[in-house]
């Protein structure tokens, strides 16, 4: 699975790892092991001068949505799981206290899940 996360998020995420450190959240973000600290260079971004950190995206595998993805295995494709792939690291954005990258494209996707579990 986080393999095949990393392929649909591509250049937004330096690397998908299963994480050992998270208990109720799904995802979370952390900062690559030998690259700067991610709020630091946030902070540093704000003055044009951050290093252009790309987070590690951390999966809890007992989390009931990343439990289902893994079960799902590749019965779940194309835009559907790229939908999916980019609504975790959203939501892992805003646990971090970020915005989405794109709101727009964040609610067009919450959305189009929303309809797909309702109907």
């Amino acid at each position: 699975l986080a393999a095949r996360l990393k392929e649909a998020l591509g250049a937004a995420v330096s690397d998908v790892k299963v994480s050992t450190r998270l208990v109720s959240s799904a995802v979370c973000l952390v900062a690559p092991g030998s690259g700067p600290d991610l709020m630091l260079d946030r902070m540093l971004s704000r003055r044009d001068k951050g290093f252009g950190v790309k987070p590690v995206l951390e999966i809890n595998p007992e989390h009931a949505l990343v439990a289902r993805l893994a079960e799902a295995g590749t019965t779940i494709t194309g835009d559907a799981f790229a939908d999916l792939a980019h609504l975790l690291l959203d939501q892992a954005r805003i646990l971090d206290g970020q915005t989405p990258a794109d709101p727009a494209r964040f609610a067009a996707t919450l959305n189009r899940l929303a309809v797909r579990g309702v109907g």
